[in-house]
């Protein structure tokens, strides 16, 4: 009876400690993803508030009318922030995790947050846009004016608007100076004649100061991000984040030591409880199992001499329970000697499915590998496209909308400048879009390449006249030498995109009055092919990162020519499944030479190779 006393106090005491453990994990666990959830709701606030600023901003509600959803949403978002802020400042787990200091800066720097953002929202509503706010009252005087005004007078009224639009667009002092200096001649002119035009010069002036007090609001606002309100946003928002991932990385440091120490204080508790309990049994087990020893004892030796029957345990004694016992084991070696036959050859069988099993799953295992690291890389990429997507696309939308919403204002060459511009984002977007296309199909393995008999001067010809405009452009030199008579069996597409590929490159980083040269010769049953130009040039570092799919890798041209990074990835793999391989040189501001070869499969008549330079010229 003590006994089964003492082992009962010993459990429920050591379901009290375990209890407690529990629960101090539990609000450990809780205040840990409390902070994390401060952390991305702060993360998801800047971003938002940085779209809507970007490009939110442009609806017109916004400065009709203050009680917009956005604001709405967001004040219960920030509402929701200061009470996690408020609860984790006061909660005494918190405290222990030695964060409370960077808790009272986070909060201070929500409501400097808080603050730059009214500001900022305050000065964009009274600037305005369009016909509200300060951009509103503008426009409206200078339509007075422009209804009222003949002349010269007239000219000089369009002259300021086009210097109200060119400060518009670009935010350049050289435009406020123009305008300023435009309209005083302007009032001058209107100051001589008769006070029957004294509304037009009320008008003039309210014009005048309008644009003046604009001005003023736009440099509170910043001409750039990394001015004005702009730039004091920006510093409290990386600010904010910064201080949240401190907040976020002392936690959860503090979390994992804690809960470590609390899993092997619960550990220490089991082991005491353990041995208490394995003590309790073996005194309990001296006192009640003594014939069962010698039972256990002689098992053993009988077991290993199972074959030799009949084997028996004797032991005297006079408990009819131990005697029972004894003629059980006696009758289980019986059976036990068949039973050791049986499992000696399923034993064998097993070992055979075992080893074939292990190799299957050494196999898989492999195939998991690959694939999780081949689909990290196609996700990695593909989110890579999708952001160069994105660049062309905004560029375009831009310019449209521009040139609708101010197509009375421009000049034909300032039209023809945006339409050169959106042709160039448009030929980038064709040229990711059919690269990202092929490479996606030869990722999917549906590519089969279609042998065709194909002349190699008439491919590289017919692939330069393609970049005729910006070979013109940078008045280069396109150097060709490649027998007019040299055949080869192989696929004319893809063909097509290497040679159209690997110029675009050259062109692209060729300096103005530069050299690109193009060779084509046989060697050994294989076609020979180099692409060279002496423009920019890459680094050692740079040519380690050309044909890798888990690096975006893509630089500027020399005249701000856009890349996809897809280009090359694309001459590699066409090269290889049409049986050759892709090299190249290069040494920076000294050029760059692409080498690949291609097998002949069937060839025509050859003669003496030619060098033909070729100046394309309208």
């Amino acid at each position: 009876m003590i006994s089964f006393m003492s082992v009962a106090l010993l459990f429920v005491l050591f379901l009290i400690l375990s209890f407690f453990l529990l629960d101090k994990g539990d609000t450990i666990r809780t205040q840990k993803s409390h902070i994390e959830l401060l952390n991305k709701n702060i993360q998801m606030l800047i971003l938002k508030d940085k779209d809507f600023l970007l490009y939110s901003s442009r609806d017109e509600d916004f400065y009709i009318s203050e009680g917009l959803e956005y604001f709405q949403t967001r004040k219960s978002q920030f509402n929701e922030l200061d009470s996690i802020t408020l609860s984790l400042a006061t909660n005494p787990i918190v405290k222990e995790f030695g964060v409370t200091r960077e808790i009272r800066k986070l909060d201070s720097l929500l409501l400097a947050y808080e603050y730059g953002m009214s500001r900022m929202v305050k000065s964009m509503r009274e600037r305005g846009y369009k016909d509200e706010g300060l951009e509103g009252k503008m426009r409206t005087s200078a339509h007075y004016c422009e209804e009222r005004l003949t002349g010269e007078n007239k000219i000089l009224l369009l002259q300021l608007r086009r210097n109200e639009k060119d400060y518009m667009l670009r935010r350049e002092q050289a435009y406020i100076d123009k305008f300023n200096l435009n309209s005083i001649k302007l009032k001058d002119n209107l100051d001589q004649m008769p006070a029957s035009i004294d509304s037009v010069k009320l008008a003039l002036d309210r014009y005048r100061a309008t644009f003046a007090e604009m001005v003023k609001i736009d440099q509170i606002i910043g001409n750039s991000i990394d001015e004005g309100l702009w730039a004091e946003l920006r510093s409290l928002a990386t600010l904010l984040e910064g201080t949240s991932e401190v907040i976020v990385e002392n936690a959860e440091n503090y979390g994992s030591l804690t809960l470590r120490n609390l899993r092997y204080l619960w550990v220490f508790a089991v082991v005491i409880f353990l041995i208490g309990s394995v003590g309790m049994a073996y005194w309990l087990t001296q006192v009640i199992s003594r014939p069962i020893k010698k039972i256990a004892n002689n098992l053993p030796r009988k077991i290993e001499s199972v074959q030799q029957l009949p084997p028996q345990i004797n032991i005297e004694t006079r408990i009819k329970e131990i005697l029972y016992l004894q003629e059980s084991f006696n009758a289980m070696l019986y059976e036990l000697q068949g039973l050791i036959d049986d499992l000696e050859e399923s034993r064998s069988n097993l070992n055979a499915q075992f080893e074939e099993l292990q190799l299957i799953n050494d196999k898989l295992k492999v195939s998991e590998v690959s694939l999780v690291e081949t689909n990290k890389i196609k996700d990695k990429f593909f989110s890579i496209i999708a952001h160069d997507l994105r660049g062309p696309i905004g560029n375009l939308s831009a310019f449209l909308q521009m040139l609708v919403k101010h197509q009375d204002s421009f000049t034909r060459d300032e039209i023809k400048k945006f339409a050169h511009d959106m042709l160039a984002s448009v030929s980038n977007l064709n040229t990711l879009l059919t690269n990202l296309l092929e490479w996606s199909r030869s990722q999917m393995n549906i590519i089969e390449p279609k042998p065709a008999r194909v002349n190699i001067a008439e491919v590289t010809y017919r692939n330069i006249a393609l970049f005729k405009d910006i070979i013109q452009q940078k008045e280069l030199l396109v150097n060709v030498n490649a027998d007019p008579d040299m055949f080869i069996n192989t696929d004319q597409n893809m063909l097509d995109l290497i040679i159209r590929n690997l110029l675009s490159n050259a062109v692209k980083f060729s300096e103005k009055h530069g050299e690109v040269r193009l060779n084509a010769y046989k060697k050994d049953e294989r076609i020979y092919f180099e692409v060279a130009d002496k423009g920019l040039g890459m680094l050692p570092e740079e040519l380690q990162l050309l044909f890798r799919q888990d690096t975006h890798f893509s630089k500027i041209g020399t005249m701000q020519e856009k890349g996809t990074g897809l280009g090359l990835l694309l001459c590699k793999e066409f090269i290889e499944i049409l049986g050759g391989e892709l090299n190249v040189d290069s040494i920076r501001f000294k050029g760059s030479v692409f080498r690949f070869y291609l097998p002949i499969q069937e060839v025509g008549k050859s003669s003496d190779a030619r060098i033909q330079q070729v100046r394309l010229e309208n």
